[in-house]
């Protein structure tokens, strides 16, 4: 019954003539990630504006998108799909989108607890960074935390 609406209008004759342009309409091929695209999946779940959390928060942020930046330019190991898998279990975007949308928390110390390096739940499709107070020491923990989770490889 496919086949016969899609000979209707003609479109099953031209799929066979040309396979390779409706290869790309009809069938999925994950993008490959850039650092503006792979920042555009995360929403970010920041504390309320003028917190003193926030301001932080927007420091870690800015470490967050000059890592994205390092990745882009292989300056650092770790590639987005290292990132993408930790943070969410897959390494590319699904055709239908994530369910949740990959989102990214803080993880404030709490005077006990110091937290150095980031957590991925999978889950949740949750990227928890840590508070670092330097570039060098953000990426040094990011990249142990790639590195060193079981079933992540080096790309």
């Amino acid at each position: 019954r496919f086949r016969e609406g899609l000979k209707v209008l003609g479109v099953l004759e031209n799929i066979q003539k040309y396979p390779e342009i409706f290869a790309e309409l009809l069938c999925y091929k994950p993008q490959k990630l850039t650092a503006e695209k792979f920042e555009n999946l995360f929403s970010i779940n920041f504390s309320p504006e003028e917190s003193t959390r926030r301001i932080a928060e927007s420091r870690v942020i800015g470490f967050w998108r000059n890592y994205l930046a390092d990745i882009e330019d292989g300056t650092t190991k770790a590639s987005f799909e290292q990132i993408l898998t930790f943070a969410t279990g897959t390494s590319a975007s699904p055709a239908i989108s994530f369910l949740p949308n990959p989102s990214i928390k803080f993880l404030h110390s709490d005077g006990i607890i110091q937290y150095r390096f980031p957590t991925g739940q999978t889950c949740l499709n949750c990227l928890k960074l840590p508070m670092s107070k330097t570039y060098e020491e953000f990426k040094e923990c990011v990249d142990f935390a790639i590195f060193n989770t079981p079933g992540l490889k080096r790309m």
